[in-house]
């Protein structure tokens, strides 16, 4: 035997014990140290199909299908007849939903390569023919449905909607989404996941439990780090990663998502609870969706803010069900949006139930110098230079910080927008982000005052005795509260129907104007002299009282919307327990 021989085989004895170790970590489950198996056998110039494969096992067993694919394609470039490659290729195939490449796949190993195939995968991909064997024309017309579906995109369905008139756009969508609606009812379990980017905008523990303890139900709940300016901003990080940790204290099951390209199990449903998919990680956006997912939205703000482009904005357009505040708002979508929404419900909002609710547990939150100080919430928004330029936090930040310290007879809670501190370095206001943290640490140093993060914010906003903001996504839960705000006002702010007529109710001043912030805090909040209350109580009772108009709360309808429509044919035919 020659030398180079000799070492072939020596190298080939010592991937095959490599191999072998790597296979029985992967059977106990050791990923970890699977992982650095299979590095170290790269690094030492490991390169067969049977390596290749083994990789491609550890990505499917870690859910990464993505990976796991690329590995099985260098297999199959190495040896394109290998029975295991194929064989994973193919259950991939059938996960991701893709039938008739996995078809495909199966069909060449059992009449091609029938000893190239196991006995259980034999015996699996007979199984997988057999169930995917259209009975019936009827059947057969069903599955050429789904895999249509499958082939077009929600950047197709836009592209669509440009092309063709609002009334037909809107009978395309309606026919696309019940192609995959009838398949859903037929699958023993859903798939459903939440999808956010901050978790102040968390819609609220009840909506999520409701699908959580229906067994027809696999939620998940998707946490993602903002893929745009001020990503690595250490402070935005910070507020992220506690956010996370006290979602999870609730017992609400989070994934976090910190990095674009992290790969994601197929979804049937995704509640879009912001409207930007373009700021989040690529398994999220739109234009990677295809129409076996139904998308539905939930706005993370009530409705006070509402122009032609978050109206038209594609995830909104595209939706199957589009959750919104009032009747009134939806009537103003459907006016501003370009193809109508016919797909809007006026649910009321989820976040808002906690009104609605008696809490015994409550605690309180705040910081207080004296026993009967008037508790005030200031949230200023960090729309600067940017966004909707709402803020005017440029203007009075120095004068609220210096007013609280000078009035120990008031009690502050601080809530900034998570993106303020990058707003306000790049405005110049502050020199870098840790001048901004040296701000609120100021703020917290005070004896009547704190700086509050959560995302839980409810209890602070219901143990308040007024607010003021600039934001107006917080402008119209603030009203479940029946308590007095004051709105800091901008000449570039823009506001929905809804948020004019709310406004007229509202005290209101210019952000420059220290002197009516003054004399609203002592008027107003002090004396107790709440003038407005009369006018904002009519337009709650008329607007924005959904539990009086739909007879339940907003978790409930929203759903029981998705619930219902999602139901088992047999199950649609009697009474099914959900209504």
């Amino acid at each position: 035997m020659t030398e180079r021989a000799g070492k072939s085989n020596r190298l080939k004895q010592n991937e095959k014990t490599m191999l072998a170790e790597l296979r029985r970590l992967l059977e106990e489950g050791r990923f970890g140290a699977a992982e650095e198996q299979s590095r170290k056998m790269e690094t030492m110039g490991f390169d067969s199909a049977d390596f290749w494969c083994d990789r491609a096992y550890l990505g499917f067993k870690k859910n990464d299908y993505v990976n796991a694919i690329e590995c099985l394609e260098q297999a199959l470039t190495r040896e394109p007849d290998h029975g295991a490659a194929k064989s994973l290729l193919a259950r991939i195939c059938f996960l991701e939903q893709r039938e008739e490449d996995g078809k495909s796949v199966i069909r060449d190993l059992l009449e091609r390569l029938p000893d190239k195939i196991l006995p259980e995968d034999r015996a699996a991909g007979e199984a997988m023919l057999a169930y995917y064997q259209p009975k019936t024309a009827e059947e057969a017309a069903r599955q050429e449905a789904e895999e249509r579906v499958r082939q077009i995109s929600y950047f197709d369905l836009l592209q669509f909607s440009e092309q063709h008139p609002a009334a037909e756009y809107q009978a395309y969508r309606q026919e696309l989404q019940d192609i995959t609606v009838r398949r859903l009812r037929q699958k023993r379990k859903i798939k459903l996941a939440f999808v956010l980017y901050d978790a102040s905008m968390w819609c609220g523990d009840d909506l999520y439990f409701r699908f959580k303890n229906d067994p027809r139900y696999e939620v998940k709940v998707y946490l993602c780090l903002r893929q745009d300016s001020g990503k690595n901003n250490a402070l935005s990080r910070e507020d992220f990663r506690y956010g996370l940790e006290r979602m999870r204290s609730h017992g609400i099951e989070v994934t976090a998502i910190e990095e674009p390209h992290t790969p994601v199990a197929h979804m049937d449903v995704l509640l879009y609870l912001i409207p930007y998919d373009l700021v989040l990680p690529d398994a999220f956006q739109l234009r990677r969706l295809n129409l076996s997912t139904l998308t539905a939205y939930i706005p993370y703000g009530l409705g006070t803010c509402l122009n032609d482009t978050l109206s038209n904005i594609s995830t909104v357009i595209t939706a199957w069900k589009v959750f919104l505040d009032s009747s009134m708002l939806v009537d103003e979508y459907q006016e501003r949006a370009v193809t109508g929404l016919p797909q809007g419900e006026a649910s009321g909002h989820p976040r808002a139930d906690y009104y609605f609710q008696t809490h015994t547990d409550r605690l309180c939150p705040w910081k207080q110098a004296k026993e009967d100080a008037i508790r005030i919430l200031y949230a200023p928004h960090w729309s600067i230079d940017g966004g909707v330029r709402y803020a005017t936090f440029q203007y009075n930040y120095r004068f609220f910080y210096e007013y609280a310290r000078d009035h120990q007879e008031t009690s502050w809670i601080v809530k900034p927008h998570p993106n303020l501190c990058f707003s306000a370095v790049e405005a110049g206001i502050f020199p870098s982000e840790e001048a901004f943290e040296d701000y609120l640490d100021a703020w917290d140093d005070l004896p009547n005052a704190r700086v509050a993060r959560e995302p839980y914010y409810q209890e602070i906003f219901e143990t308040s005795d007024g607010m003021i903001l600039d934001s107006a996504s917080f402008v119209t839960e603030y009203q479940y509260t029946h308590k007095p705000l004051l709105f800091l006002e901008r000449d570039s702010q823009g506001f929905s129907k809804m948020g004019q007529e709310l406004m007229k109710h509202l005290y209101r001043v210019d952000g420059r104007d220290l002197y009516g912030i003054a004399r609203f805090i002592s008027r107003v909040l002090i004396q107790g002299k709440d003038d407005a209350r009369m006018g904002r109580m009519a337009f709650f009772d008329q607007v924005l009282d959904y539990q009086k108009m739909n007879g339940i709360l907003a978790s409930e309808a929203i759903y029981r919307s998705i619930a219902t429509a999602l139901l088992p044919e047999d199950d649609r035919k009697k009474d099914s327990g959900i209504l």
